[in-house]
């Protein structure tokens, strides 16, 4: 199921700008071009047989592991399916399932997000953005957040006027990673990735 998520995300803005710039007289047409090679190509990937669904912005996948939801719009795009849910854009925020008790930097504006259950029950969540706050402050912040977790390692590197900390902890319900990337424009982006116990 992986596999046709990943080729599907690849596929969906090649999809999504074909059909909209088919026109009106021919949309349907190139709807369904677009649709039949795009599952003859995650056929041919995933050796099962699949159903793809376009409208308006729309994708649907559907295959032998289950169905891939692709939508996008001009605020972002939406991936859902049944092991999760990821979101890209302006109209990312917080998984409605993210744990209250993982802190978030407060001026961090999100700009992706992902949820998913693995085979064993256990979640995991991804959250991304961006902040204007110098990147030493935001990491030293999660730090001060997390002091009471038990610390697995702490990282900094320095290449080409990038920064780049990392930090892991975990306590007993969490493992989480903390990454923040500073560019020479003092651009901070940090990305959490925390995995259930």
């Amino acid at each position: 199921m992986k596999r046709i998520i990943v080729f599907g995300t690849i596929i969906c803005a090649a999809t999504i700008a074909m059909v909209s710039m088919a026109g009106c007289l021919g949309e349907r047409i190139a709807e369904s071009i677009t649709e039949k090679a795009i599952e003859k190509a995650i056929e041919n990937e995933s050796d099962g047989e699949v159903d793809i669904d376009i409208s308006e912005g729309e994708m649907k996948i559907e295959g032998d592991e289950g169905e891939v939801s692709i939508s996008s719009s001009e605020e972002g795009v939406s991936i859902k399916s049944d092991e999760g849910e990821a979101t890209y854009g302006a109209s990312a925020e917080l998984p409605a399932t993210f744990p209250q008790s993982i802190p978030v930097y407060p001026d961090m504006e999100i700009h992706s997000s992902f949820e998913s259950t693995g085979d064993g029950g256990k979640s995991s969540w991804s959250v991304g953005g961006l902040t204007s706050d110098p990147g030493e402050d935001v990491f030293n912040w999660y730090k001060e957040q997390m002091s009471g977790w038990e610390q697995e390692g702490e990282f900094t590197a320095q290449n080409e006027g990038e920064t780049t900390m990392t930090f892991g902890a975990s306590n007993e319900s969490f493992t989480v990673s903390i990454m923040v990337f500073e560019s020479e424009s003092g651009e901070v982006n940090i990305i959490q990735n925390i995995e259930e116990k």
